[in-house]
């Protein structure tokens, strides 16, 4: 996926720009891009150990979501 549009709140657009003014990301300067999709990596994540914990060891949609994990840094 090349390019979304989107619109996000004033209070958020500022957070990125502190993020973006004030973080390291893989040890140089993040973009605004860098920022969103890490965050976006974060939430999934997230959403997905909240899944895992409250749903059955193996069901449709939590292999769909283990397909979509982000590979492990290092």
């Amino acid at each position: 996926m090349d390019r979304l549009s989107f619109r996000i709140s004033e209070e958020n657009r500022r957070r990125l720009e502190i993020l973006k003014a004030f973080s390291v990301l893989n040890g140089s300067s993040p973009t605004l891009q860098d920022l969103v999709n890490e965050a976006v990596e974060r939430l999934f994540v997230s959403a997905y150990e909240r899944y895992c914990s409250a749903h059955a060891e193996r069901d449709f949609m939590r292999e769909i979501m283990e397909g979509a994990l982000p590979e492990a840094k290092e």
